[in-house]
């Protein structure tokens, strides 16, 4: 049985996400894989996506909101693969219980 990763996007989440596929494509072979998008985690419904406004939006609560999600998902040590962003909320779960 495969052990499980989960991974935490960036801030631009699947918007801009093609990379993800190159990461899932290689590591499934190894891992039980669980994919977050750090905007949905964090309930963000931005109408205009510039970086500037993800940022302020993430910083203005969506951090605390997708770590309070995390939180309630993940129950179980596993190992864990995030970017930018999603370390920030990873690092931030691990401050609050996560066994990281």
């Amino acid at each position: 049985m495969a052990e499980k990763l989960v991974i935490v996007s960036d801030m631009w989440g699947t918007k801009k996400g093609l990379w993800i596929t190159s990461y899932l494509g290689y590591l499934q072979q190894y891992f039980d894989i669980t994919f977050y998008d750090s905007q949905q985690l964090a309930n963000l419904d931005l109408p205009i996506q510039t970086e500037q406004n993800i940022h302020e939006a993430f910083l203005d609560g969506g951090i605390d909101t997708a770590v309070a999600h995390l939180l309630k998902k993940e129950k179980s040590p596993c190992y864990y693969l995030a970017f930018s962003t999603g370390g920030t909320i990873v690092s931030e779960c691990c401050k609050n219980g996560f066994a990281c």
